[in-house]
């Protein structure tokens, strides 16, 4: 088994978890895509902060300001801050969230362009940040070229587990400030 796999089995609920509460944002209406964004904003704001990842050190400030963007277009407040600061993670492990996080942007993209409203249109800097593929693709690679059960495998997926959880945690708390969604 190789760490890739491992990934994929020990991650399947968190990721479940965190694409349930996902697809509550309906991101074809205006509180919905909001909701959104502001888990991304929070999210990737705390990355930032950490100064985390390795091969999407740089795609992490460039994602956090497409979604400030959009954000000021839709003249809506980011997440009020989370007050606990990250712990130092392994960057092959915020490389798999982030690049795994394009590959999902490239499916909900499709909800978000089927949108009318036109504030939420004009929104567009997020989804229309390049999709990230090479990126995922090295991160792929190198997962798959490592074993699956050391120190530092256990660490990628420790840590990649929390960032999920983080990601799921941000996403109620937007929900919560988002009538249109129920978690």
């Amino acid at each position: 088994m190789t760490l890739r796999n491992r990934l994929r089995r020990d991650l399947s609920a968190s990721h479940g978890v965190l694409d349930e509460r996902v697809s509550l944002f309906s991101l074809t209406d205006r509180r919905g895509f909001t909701g959104f964004l502001r888990m991304q904003q929070a999210a990737l704001g705390r990355l930032q902060q950490a100064e985390a990842g390795g091969l999407t050190r740089a795609l992490i400030p460039a994602l956090l300001a497409r979604t400030e963007a959009d954000l000021a277009e839709l003249n809506a407040a980011p997440l009020s801050p989370h007050p606990a600061p990250l712990h130092p993670l392994d960057p092959l492990a915020v490389d798999y969230v982030i690049a795994g996080s394009r590959l999902g942007t490239v499916l909900l993209r499709a909800r978000w362009a089927a949108s009318e409203n036109p504030d939420v249109q004009r929104a567009a800097q997020y989804f229309s940040a390049p999709d990230g593929l090479d990126i995922w693709r090295a991160v792929a690679e190198t997962a798959r070229a490592m074993p699956a059960e050391t120190r530092q495998a256990d660490r990628i997926v420790a840590d990649a587990a929390a960032l999920l959880t983080l990601y799921g945690d941000l996403a109620a708390r937007a929900a919560l400030e988002d009538a249109s969604v129920h978690v």
